[in-house]
């Protein structure tokens, strides 16, 4: 039933229907391969300024996937996720105008900027790039993912609970970001199939009902709800793609963090990557999945 609901409920499924064959909308190997390298370019920065404020990046998501099985990124992967757990988090924040913002812009809760996600993103300044979704008030611009660590409660219960509602915010978040940014969508993802019309229909209704508050405070409602700094024996990456009950691991899982690189950047990676990784993509997320299943964001534009 619960997978019956969520498939009415995925705007990534909303996007994938709506083109599914528009090669135009996706990069080419060389130009792929142009955007990791200014991924690179990023995360170089960011370990030179992390490392002399004694704070510990680490790989995770689908990065870390192509560390492990790739020795290197996905092959077409165009992203990078990067963790922080939440005590370095917050001091990245308070040091990154003075290290940072002559080349990048940060947006995020609790960020001057404000937030264009539930996350923190670092956003490179002299780069173009747009997706089909995004905001028409976002910076176009090529970005890493930075997400928070956080403890989570021993009790089961309370554990249940909080992961409960903070996914409640999150869903709530999530639509009111999904009005306001659907201006910019295709008209073509209303007309689609029987999903694609429930999906968008939700989505906006939620959204309407609760655009009372902005959406820059409905993020920093759902960060303050997430935040936990006193250790605990869980941790969770709750703004990740499987949300904060489905990426609550031990923390051992996590903690304490293991010197490694990646592509010739020295970084850092979970103490238990294996456990981390089956977790999020499966035990058998060392096979190479079909193009089919491959993930691509859609693009509009990019200038490197």
């Amino acid at each position: 039933m619960l997978n019956k609901i969520k498939k009415y409920f995925s705007y990534k499924d909303l996007i994938n229907d709506s083109y599914p064959a528009a090669d135009e909308h996706f990069l080419n190997n060389e130009e792929i391969v142009a955007l990791q390298n200014v991924l690179l370019e990023i995360l170089r920065d960011l370990m030179e300024v992390c490392e002399k404020n004694e704070i510990k990046p680490f790989l995770q998501g689908g990065t870390l996937l192509g560390k492990i099985r790739h020795n290197g990124f996905i092959p077409w992967d165009d992203d990078l996720d990067i963790g922080m757990c939440r005590k370095d988090y917050e001091n990245f924040k308070k040091i990154f105008d003075n290290e940072l913002s002559d080349k990048y812009i940060l947006m995020g809760p609790g960020v001057k900027e404000g937030a264009r996600n539930r996350f923190l993103q670092m956003f490179k300044i002299d780069s173009y790039y747009e997706t089909i979704g995004d905001d028409l008030d976002s910076p176009k611009k090529i970005y890493i993912d930075i997400f928070p660590i956080d403890y989570a409660p021993n009790n089961r219960i309370i554990r249940f609970v909080k992961g409960h509602l903070c996914n409640l915010m999150m869903i709530i978040a999530s639509c009111v970001e999904y009005k306001k940014s659907s201006r910019n969508l295709n008209p073509s993802l209303v007309k689609g199939n029987k999903r694609n019309r429930i999906n968008h229909l939700i989505r906006i209704f939620i959204g309407t009902v609760f655009s009372f508050r902005d959406l820059n405070k409905w993020y920093d409602k759902l960060d303050k709800k997430i935040k936990r700094t006193s250790k605990t024996n869980y941790a969770t990456s709750a703004t990740g793609r499987k949300h904060y009950l489905g990426e609550t691991l031990p923390a051992n899982v996590f903690f304490p963090l293991e010197k490694s690189e990646f592509c010739g950047v020295e970084t850092w990676i979970p103490h238990n990557s294996e456990t981390y990784l089956e977790n999020l993509y499966g035990a058998d997320y060392l096979e190479i999945p079909p193009e089919s299943k491959r993930e691509h964001h859609y693009v509009v534009s990019i200038k490197l």
